[in-house]
């Protein structure tokens, strides 16, 4: 009875109490939902383009929300790199989803051509803060160099 009580109420919590940020109040389910068409719609139409992400609960919210494959970077997480590495080539563009590590972006900056920071929250889910703490880069004209 005990274990069920404490189950329900830590349930209930998440469920209705757990804070939403500010800008996605009200529209938590419909974010998820347009991602795929965000994805799309991101993606430049010239040169190959490859998703990345640093976190894997964060590759696992892109891939099932927008449809895409998504990759770890390069020797972040071993057992990601077993199901394929990116084979990014010099011009390609990659749009990189990072959780909770907002150095990333100057390590970014000398490896491409240009990289812009995506101004809106494009993800919800309640585990891990996922929404205020995740930025997305769009990353174009890869020069060559290790990823972060």
């Amino acid at each position: 009875f005990f274990a069920l009580l404490i189950n329900s109420l830590a349930f209930t919590y998440y469920l209705f109490l757990y804070p939403t940020p500010q800008e996605l109040q009200g529209q938590e389910l419909a974010v998820n939902q347009k991602f795929a068409q965000f994805v799309k719609e991101s993606t430049p139409r010239q040169g190959k383009t490859f998703y990345l992400a640093n976190n894997l609960g964060l590759a696992g919210l892109v891939a099932f929300h927008g449809k895409v494959k998504v990759y770890m970077a390069p020797g972040r997480l071993k057992q990601f790199d077993l199901w394929g590495r990116p084979d990014i080539k010099p011009g390609d563009n990659v749009i990189y989803f990072v959780l909770n590590q907002k150095e990333v972006y100057n390590g970014l900056l000398p490896i491409f051509r240009r990289v812009q920071i995506e101004p809106h929250r494009r993800l919800f889910a309640k585990d891990a803060d996922i929404p205020s703490k995740t930025e997305i880069y769009h990353c174009f004209g890869y020069k060559g160099g290790q990823i972060p």
